[in-house]
């Protein structure tokens, strides 16, 4: 059977925060869940450094004002650094920056999705053998010999066979994109899929902070049914705190479902049963 009607007609959309700047904790708007049997919150983070993140929590009122706000036990993180303990994030796109300490040094390594790529140097006597054309199963990344001020004073042997690694059919990241920048020796790792079927989990090595996010999308779900609603609770809004440095360009969306009455959806549901 065919499907009819656009998203919009069973779904309501709108933007509740930002986009703005957050150093200390802010609430978004209050969405009115007396005719949905659901909602979704979406925070979306721009650029953050290893110090930043941001703690997320719901509140539910009595009115759209925030009347008598009371906090639900449903609590998330959006971490500065993509893989940390704890990380739940959506991480969609996040930069390792080459001048870090740790990148590129002999035997340091990086882990995306599970994948654990090393650099070796050609001294070590290990694929690929001094060579950046080589690609194998134990992901042995070509770099120079030295210490990390040796690393960090010229060009990196490693950045181009590091990115042409995650970008390999075969021992490459899955759903995962590499993009060089020469201008400031840095990789961009982008989820290449759709945004929310795909996402990013990046650990360096000890003492690398060279890793930072460059868009993230941390979600909070609840159900109408979650809500007292009894005591006349049938309002709900996301309350989002920076838990280090300001977070930048950061925004909410909130996309309520289920709705339990919507004209447009009943005519739907109506035309495809062939009664009107």
């Amino acid at each position: 059977m065919a499907v009819v009607g656009n998203i919009s007609g069973y779904n309501k959309f709108d933007l509740v925060l930002g986009p703005t700047t957050i150093t200390t904790a802010l609430t978004s708007n209050y969405v009115d869940m007396s005719k949905y049997n659901k909602v979704i919150f979406i925070a979306q983070c721009g650029t953050m450094t290893s110090t930043e993140g941001m703690d997320l929590s719901l509140l539910q009122a009595k009115t759209s004002t925030g009347s008598g706000s009371v906090a639900l036990s449903m609590y998330s993180t959006i971490n500065a650094t993509p893989g940390v303990a704890g990380q739940v994030t959506k991480v969609t796109e996040c930069v390792l920056a080459g001048s870090s300490e740790a990148f590129g040094i002999p035997d340091a390594t990086v882990v995306i999705n599970g994948l654990t790529y090393t650099f070796k140097s050609s001294s070590q006597s290990v694929a690929p053998y001094g060579s950046t054309a080589t690609f194998n199963a134990n992901r042995y990344v070509k770099t120079t010999t030295g210490t990390a001020a040796a690393q960090s004073s010229e060009p990196f042997t490693a950045i181009g066979h590091f990115a042409a690694y995650v970008n390999h059919a075969q021992f490459g990241v899955p759903g995962v994109v590499a993009i060089v920048d020469a201008n400031t020796s840095s990789i961009t790792l982008r989820a290449n899929d759709h945004i929310g079927e795909a996402s990013i989990t990046c650990l360096p090595s000890a003492g690398d902070t060279g890793i930072y996010i460059n868009k993230a999308i941390g979600t909070m779900e609840v159900r109408s049914a979650q809500l007292a609603t009894s005591s006349d609770f049938n309002f709900v809004a996301l309350q989002s705190s920076a838990n280090g440095a300001a977070v930048v360009h950061y925004s909410v969306a909130a996309v309520r479902s289920g709705a339990r009455f919507s004209p447009d959806t009943t005519a739907l549901y109506q035309y495809n049963l062939g009664t009107t």
